[in-house]
């Protein structure tokens, strides 16, 4: 992330938020689900978004299924805006 800042490029963090056909496709550790509460799903991002310094936004990985559905999606939403 370092060398690519320094070359002038932008970089967005990818969020892995769970597919419609979860768990058969998997989008990796601490995937953010619509079974878990939203306390957990902001844990999880936090920790996800601690992981790297330098990024300016954040994107989904994949996440058809968490991003319709809106009692899972708006607290993150939310917070991911307010702390990027």
């Amino acid at each position: 992330m370092t060398r690519a800042r320094a070359e002038g490029h932008e970089v967005l963090l990818a969020i892995p938020l769970e597919p419609n056909d979860y768990p058969t496709e998997d989008p990796g550790p601490h995937t953010l689900l619509t079974t878990l509460p939203t306390e957990e799903n902001i844990k999880r991002l936090h920790w996800l978004m601690s992981r790297y310094a330098g990024y300016v936004g954040v994107t989904n990985h994949m996440g058809a299924k968490f991003e319709t559905t809106q009692a899972s999606f708006q607290p993150v939403l939310e917070d991911s805006s307010a702390a990027v």
